[in-house]
């Protein structure tokens, strides 16, 4: 069974055996060019693509973004804005560029994703304090409260990728002597000159001290440790998802119960340390409760109104309820979510959904395609098919092994070149961004 080695994530396309180092190329000789990793036979190997690695962009894009330190990541590869002006003393646009694929959004030929909205929402928070507000990187940025709703031609099929423009406009600036305490933004999402969403959101900035009293001895992150995740059984179809990496629920003998299912090593949910569960990955637990309410029927989070109330510990099981509410105004399906802890209430929302549409039959299709516009994947996992790398969160790369395809079914793997001299698959490592 043969390896490939790639990093979690890259905005740069694969390079070509020209480029590549000699020592990390195939002995054969007649591999020519990998030119595209997608389902099809290169020489005489088949390169496939797992579900939950990233399809490299066909071009580097021109974009420049702004430094990672800015928007609180760790991984350049995951900074979604571009630049920033102030238009008014409490007035700005924000520039933003999504990427054509994405291990964990869906993005490209697709219908809009919440929670890539809601990230490049979120990245906003930290670019405004540190350059229009002149908050210190030691401060902490709390969620109070986030509402969004998406337009109705957000759902429709079309390239989602490239350029997007957020008008920002602070409503609410509370300060404690000269320094910035709370803020409340309202928030216009505009791409090609159309309306996609709107938000507003209030969050608060707390200095390193005050922070470590709010945490009553749990503010070093070094030292959280999150209880052992639950089972999951549940298929990933059911819940929006392509991998069981990305489900963060597990089920309980309650049809409307669940457990929340914290992996710190997670790529993109936990790209850098951190005390507690982070606010994206609430809103993830609550869309994909609302979706496993019906999962014959694949839907789209358009709004959601969300409430922080408490963080969410690690070292206590939280429980993931949702409950069926009347439809709004429109005939869209609402769905009530809370998360508890203890008993008490640490986080609330109540998700709008419609239905997604269904793909085109000239539309692009691939691993990077929603769940619910894609092939029907088998609910039994392949015997063969390998659990991901212990080590490969810890090194920045993700391995992965080979399996026979079916027709018609989306890719699902990688396949290197076995070596001559031996019967073992020989890595190829690209490099990291």
């Amino acid at each position: 069974m043969a390896i490939i080695e790639l990093p979690a994530s890259t905005r740069h396309p694969i390079r070509t055996s020209r480029e590549l180092p000699r020592k990390a190329l195939p002995r054969r000789r007649h591999i020519r060019t990998i030119q595209h990793i997608s389902h099809r036979v290169i020489g005489t190997w088949e390169f496939r693509m797992h579900r939950n690695a990233v399809r490299a962009d066909p071009a580097p894009r021109s974009a420049t973004f702004v430094p990672k330190k800015l928007v609180h990541k760790t991984n350049s590869a995951e900074v979604l804005l571009t630049d920033w002006q102030r238009i008014r003393a409490n007035a700005f646009i924000i520039s933003a560029h999504w990427p054509m694929t994405h291990s964990f959004y869906t993005t490209g030929h697709s219908p809009v994703d919440p929670l890539l909205l809601t990230e490049t929402i979120r990245q906003m928070f930290p670019l405004l304090c540190h350059t229009a507000y002149d908050v210190p990187f030691d401060h902490h940025l709390l969620w109070e409260h986030y509402r969004y709703e998406l337009a109705s031609h957000a759902t429709q099929i079309t390239d989602r990728s490239g350029p997007l423009n957020l008008h920002v406009e602070c409503r609410e600036t509370v300060r404690r002597g000269t320094r910035l305490a709370a803020l409340s933004l309202a928030v216009t999402v505009v791409r090609h000159d159309v309306p996609l969403a709107t938000a507003d959101t209030r969050f608060t900035v707390q200095p390193p001290a005050v922070y470590r009293r709010l945490r009553a001895g749990r503010s070093d992150a070094a030292l959280a440790a999150p209880t052992p995740a639950h089972s999951c059984p549940i298929a990933p179809r059911d819940i929006g998802r392509r991998t069981r990496g990305d489900i963060v629920l597990s089920p309980s003998d309650d049809p409307l119960r669940w457990g929340l299912r914290i992996d710190t090593a997670h790529p993109i949910l936990f790209d850098h340390p951190l005390d507690h569960a982070p606010g994206i990955l609430l809103l993830e637990a609550a869309r994909q409760a609302a979706q496993a309410l019906t999962p014959t029927r694949p839907m789209t989070a358009m709004a959601m109104e969300n409430t922080f109330s408490r963080y969410v510990e690690y070292d206590t099981p939280c429980w993931v309820e949702a409950h069926p509410l009347p439809s709004d105004p429109l005939g869209r399906d609402r769905v009530a979510v809370t998360l508890t802890q203890d008993g008490t209430e640490h986080y609330a929302t109540t998700v709008t959904l419609t239905p997604t549409p269904a793909l085109p039959h000239d539309a692009p299709q691939g691993s990077w395609a929603p769940f619910a516009l894609r092939s029907p994947l088998p609910r039994k996992r392949p015997a063969r098919l390998p659990e991901r790398h212990p080590t490969c969160h810890q090194s920045g790369l993700r391995q992965f092994t080979s399996r026979p395809g079916r027709e018609g079914q989306p890719d699902v793997a990688q396949v290197a070149p076995w070596s001559n001299r031996s019967r073992r698959p020989r890595a190829v490592r690209a490099p990291l961004v």
